[in-house]
């Protein structure tokens, strides 16, 4: 029986293409797009992390409490605390995203990996492919240079040579030895990079440390340690430390994130409006085609009812129905899949150089997503062709009882029109969904960030190894390369600066006005610091508004200048001139503060997103903060 209805649902789609053509276009998109959106879910989010039981692995940041910067970068004299004081980690160490000039095939590239201590490689468990970890006395100073590579690396980067462990690597101009190969598609924290080097410390620079650096914590739990005790413990210790060293910690305390969360919490939120939005595109081609059957039905109310008259039960014609409408499904979800091949090529494409989405080289349409389609079909044909089905055969009765007039009875009627408003409102659901992100869209571009982007052209260049190993070694090579593009035919204006606008806050300070009393450890004012070269203000468009620009007289050698931008100025000096007035400034690892007179005041500009807030700037000359 189920032969002959599948060969009959099959001629009767093909002698109606045109109820067969759109009712497959709708289910093909809807069931495309949705499986398209679920291989991108299920390899960044659903996927598991490939580390040796993730559930005990978690990430520790700061907490600026009254700035509500629950991420913050860490303090290593903190660090140095917490691996001595705590109980409730197996291990404890660090992890900071780095970039490093390594020579290929006698060229430089610059190549995005981490630096990571031992104890944070073997909290993610994760043993190589090839070779070996390197242990905690690699990670002193005075230890010889070493380096894990990504699988990645090894193939596309060094043709994976068979004799690559032991092999030397020239990485910022100082040579480091091959020791191991990771497994392929090993990341932290959901970014791939090429490869993991140890820090070069030694107890004693961390434990001295002024500020905080670049680094964040990663940590593996104690069998039998819950999240919730790591947390109060790591709380306690740093209320200790707030009391011990108040210049350091007043108003600041801890965060703790499980890894899984750490990885996919930024992206997550995203893929789930995405997701919503197509499964609301998927229910609007079930309710259209559901209101093609429907309205196909009332055609073949004499063909059921011929049907009946013979002896057909209503459940006999209930199965064919609901055979033609899966028949229909499947073939819309076959379509749907070529489409799923299209659409996940696209969306591949349109994010991975532009949006930072991490396991994003886990995103395939494999097996499980082609089942996934397959029981998305089945379910469709089930979802859509229910309703048709139960108003088509009782209708049939109908019919013989009004003698085979032809024509729809009241009930299929309303369940047309109940379909009808379903898709009209689920389609208003949508389209306001749209018109709201259009609306934002156009809010952000009407954002006026405080700068000129049109033709300003960017480009990356990292410098350290001994090459560069002095504050003028560094200063001289930026005014030389600033200088030398800046005489290319077409080129108005050249600059450096160090954090672009839009990529991030800058250098993390504290500061506070000289001319005052130094304010109580835990109240200075923050900011970001961007060492810039001069004319970086004309080359961004960036408004003077009054004072100087930084010259070719502003080295290190001379007294310490800095401009200033506008909300800085609102805070610090409201119906003042701050022309002459000095700020003493704190940076990072820097011993104590340093004056710095201003000399200049220059407009506002959106640091991070264009949606935020205007933070107040401080700019030096890059000669000065090298």
């Amino acid at each position: 029986m189920l032969l002959q209805d599948l060969r009959f649902a099959l001629r009767s789609f093909l002698r109606a293409p045109r109820f067969t053509v759109p009712a497959l276009v709708a289910l093909a998109l809807g069931i495309g797009a949705t499986s398209a959106i679920f291989s991108i879910v299920r390899g960044v989010i659903l996927k598991p992390l490939p580390y040796r039981d993730p559930e005990r692995i978690v990430a520790i940041w700061e907490h600026r409490v009254d700035r509500n910067r629950p991420r913050n970068v860490i303090a290593p004299g903190n660090f140095v605390a917490w691996r001595e004081r705590n109980k409730s980690f197996e291990l404890l160490g660090m992890v900071t995203p780095s970039r490093q000039n390594i020579v290929l095939n006698g060229q430089p590239e610059e190549v995005a990996g981490f630096t990571a201590s031992s104890d944070a490689l073997a909290a993610f468990g994760t043993q190589p492919q090839l070779g070996r970890l390197y242990t905690p006395d690699e990670d002193l100073a005075s230890a010889e240079r070493v380096a894990v590579i990504s699988h990645e690396f090894w193939q596309a980067r060094l043709g994976g040579r068979s004799d690559v462990l032991g092999m030397q690597l020239t990485m910022n101009q100082r040579p480091r030895t091959v020791i191991g190969v990771m497994p392929p598609n090993f990341t932290i924290e959901g970014l791939p990079g090429g490869y993991l080097i140890p820090y070069g410390w030694t107890v004693e620079q961390l434990r001295n440390a002024q500020g905080r650096g670049s680094s964040h914590g990663i940590a593996r739990l104690r069998e039998g340690v819950s999240f919730e005790q790591a947390y109060s413990e790591m709380r306690t210790i740093m209320s200790q430390l707030e009391k011990e060293v108040p210049q350091r910690n007043t108003n600041w305390s801890i965060t703790l994130v499980p890894i899984h969360e750490q990885t996919v919490d930024q992206i997550r939120p995203a893929l789930y409006v995405l997701g919503g939005a197509v499964l609301l595109v998927l229910l609007i081609a079930c309710v259209n085609v559901a209101n093609l059957l429907l309205a196909r039905s009332t055609v073949r109310q004499r063909e059921l009812g011929l049907r009946t008259a013979l002896g057909a039960a209503r459940g006999r014609l209930l199965r064919q129905m609901l055979t033609e409408s899966v028949l229909l499904s499947l073939a819309g979800g076959a379509a749907g899949l070529l489409l799923a091949v299209v659409f996940h090529r696209g969306l591949l494409t349109l994010v991975a150089d532009r949006i930072p989405v991490p396991r994003l080289d886990q995103v395939a349409l494999d097996m499980p997503v082609v089942l996934f389609t397959l029981t998305l079909s089945l379910l469709t044909g089930l979802v859509f062709g229910i309703v048709p089905a139960v108003f088509a055969t009782g209708n049939a009765n109908d019919v013989l009882r009004e003698g085979g007039r032809h024509g729809s009875g009241p009930r299929a009627r309303r369940a047309l029109g109940t379909l009808v408003v379903a898709e009209v409102a689920l389609s208003l659901v949508l389209l306001a969904g749209a018109g709201l992100l259009i609306r934002s869209f156009i809010a952000l571009q009407n954002v006026d960030p405080g700068m000129r982007t049109e033709g300003v052209l960017t480009a990356r260049v990292s410098l350290s190894g001994p090459r560069y190993d002095t504050d003028q070694k560094l200063g001289a090579f930026y005014t030389d390369v600033q200088s030398r593009i800046a005489a290319i035919p077409g080129v108005e204006h050249a600059a450096a600066v160090s954090f672009l606008p839009l990529a991030g806050l800058g250098i993390g300070t504290s500061f506070y006005r000289a001319d005052k009393p130094e304010p109580e450890p835990g109240k200075l004012a923050g900011t970001a610091v961007k060492p810039v070269t001069p004319d970086f203000f004309k080359t961004m468009g960036i408004p003077q508004r009054t004072g100087r620009d930084f010259a070719a007289s502003d080295t290190v050698d001379s007294p310490k200048v800095a401009i200033v931008s506008e909300a800085l100025v609102r805070q610090q000096y409201p119906n003042e001139d701050p022309i002459g007035k000095r700020l003493a400034i704190s940076i990072g690892r820097q011993p104590g503060p340093f004056n710095a007179e201003i000399v200049g005041v220059v407009g506002d500009i959106k640091m991070v997103t264009l949606d935020g807030t205007i933070d107040p700037a401080v700019y030096l000359p890059h000669t000065q903060l090298p």
